[in-house]
């Protein structure tokens, strides 16, 4: 099992945490920390701590950030560059979802989850004909 943390600006990362908890009962290996007005000052040494307490529990850590050049991502970095952690950046829910359920293989579960992701971005467009539709069963 792999150690993953979810961190973003505001309180996004304890927000995404939540709703996986709701689908998917949660797990011990996922932690969330936010980045907020509160904690800028501390950040650098809470996100440091968390992924070493991870990496205690387990082999490889997968860090998933909100955006690339924000705070969350670069102390990220900073703190876990070449400690058998990945960081990611891009974070939505389906990437976290993907996360949840990740493979004992670092690379394999980054390449799912960076694609769960993209994927997982989309318009809904209605099709020209929904008379013949049949949404009773969803969307």
């Amino acid at each position: 099992m792999l150690g993953i943390i979810l961190t973003a600006h505001g309180k996004a990362a304890s927000g995404i945490l939540s709703g996986l908890e709701m689908i998917t009962g949660g797990g011990d290996n996922v932690k969330a920390l936010d980045f907020t007005i509160e904690n800028q000052s501390s950040y650098a040494n809470e996100i440091k701590n968390l992924i070493d307490e991870q990496l205690k529990k387990y082999e490889k850590v997968i860090v998933a950030c909100d955006m690339a050049g924000g705070t969350p991502f670069n102390q990220s970095v900073l703190n876990g560059n070449g400690k058998n952690v990945k960081i990611l950046a891009g974070l939505n829910f389906q990437m976290a979802y993907e996360l949840v359920f990740s493979e004992t293989d670092i690379d394999s579960t980054v390449e799912n989850a960076l694609n769960s992701a993209k994927e997982g971005i989309i318009v809904f467009e209605e099709p020209d004909n929904n008379e013949n539709e049949d949404f009773s069963e969803g969307i």
